[in-house]
């Protein structure tokens, strides 16, 4: 036991192990989180500034064509939106679940069948 000759049996060893590498996971599911949330809002600043654009556009001789440009743009940006969305939340539901994983793991840690 650990509290006796101050050493990690291998059992001990291994669960310590699988603790960081859940730990691990869930950082790297905070990086493609926020990841995620700066292309959301990349597009969310670019699609306002589009929006300004067609509002300075009115009555001016490039109005139609630039319209329907900038139209375009909005378009595809909110289908890009919907996927970054779609996999956020995919994401969000992952990482609730390694957490709850984690925890639980912590939760029924035991050294030499003594819980911790």
């Amino acid at each position: 036991a650990f509290g006796k000759s101050n050493t990690l049996t291998p059992e001990m060893e291994q669960a310590m192990r699988q603790i960081l590498a859940q730990k691990d996971a869930i950082a790297k599911l905070d990086t493609d989180l926020k990841s995620k949330e700066s292309a959301i809002q990349d597009i969310v600043q670019d699609q306002d500034r589009l929006r300004e654009n067609l509002k300075s556009l009115k009555g001016t001789p490039e109005e139609k064509s630039l319209a329907q440009r900038y139209t375009g743009e909005l378009n595809d940006q909110e289908t890009q939106l919907a996927a970054l969305r779609k996999g956020h939340a995919a994401l969000a539901a992952t990482r609730k679940q390694a957490q709850q994983d984690l925890d639980s793991s912590i939760e029924h840690l035991t050294i030499d069948g003594v819980p911790m």
